[in-house]
């Protein structure tokens, strides 16, 4: 998604699309997730990039990049709060204009 935004971004694309709700997220948090669940496997064996934050300690929990807490994924990101986002972002996107590209012809 933040990948998405940010290449939508440099084409100039979803101009009135209001993305502050999703800006509440760590980019940061997100991006270790995706990237340590990728992983995983290299994760358990001792292995993986940034073993220093494969584990999250909070008052309330312990929890890996690996696990699900409550509504907590890696004990980084509330998947019912992010999808409630996006499912809030998805109807600006799908009416937001699309530029007029050329058809594409193959070379003759």
């Amino acid at each position: 998604m933040i990948k998405h935004r940010e290449w939508a971004g440099r084409l100039g694309l979803f101009e009135a699309v209001d993305f502050r709700d999703l800006d509440g997220f760590s980019q940061d948090n997100i991006r270790d997730l995706r990237n340590m669940r990728e992983h995983v496997d290299e994760y358990f064996q001792g292995a993986g990039n940034n073993k220093d934050r494969w584990r999250v300690q909070t008052p309330e929990y312990s929890a890996d990049a690996s696990s699900l807490v409550d509504t907590m994924i890696g004990g980084r990101l509330d998947w019912t709060l992010f999808s409630a986002t996006v499912d809030r972002l998805i109807p600006a996107l799908l009416n937001a204009p699309v530029p007029a590209v050329a058809p594409f012809r193959l070379p003759t």
